[in-house]
Formats: structure tokens, sequence, C-alpha cells
């Protein structure tokens, strides 16, 4: 979970062992349309956290 006062951002993760399916869910939500200039450095530090989040790999075991 990622959340800063203008932005929140979540994945979860849900393994169907009987259908051998992994279904990733992400919520971003957007809690301000208008960002203040001095929150840009934020902002920026949010798509990061978010980028790596959504870019990290997902290492799954043979059963």
């Amino acid at each position: 979970m990622i959340e800063f006062p203008f932005a929140y951002y979540n994945c979860n993760y849900n393994w169907d062992a009987a259908t051998r399916t992994l279904t990733a869910i992400a919520t971003l939500q957007i809690k301000e349309r208008v960002i203040k200039a001095a929150d840009y450095k934020k902002l920026v530090d949010f798509k990061k956290q978010v980028m790596a989040d959504m870019n990290e790999k997902i290492v799954m075991k043979r059963e």
C-alpha cells in the first residue's frame, strides 16, 4: 500500500489453486485533481513507488 495525501495505490494478489490462476487487483485512487507545485516532488516519489510495485517480479514455485 502506498498512500500520500493526494493519492492511494494498493495491489492484492489472489492464487486460485483449482484453476491455477493468479489474479492481481490494483487500486489507484486520486484524492486531489489539482496538485500544488510544492507537492510535485511528492508526486514524483509516489509515481516511482507505484511503478516499482507494478514492475516487481512475481516468482511462483511448482507444486
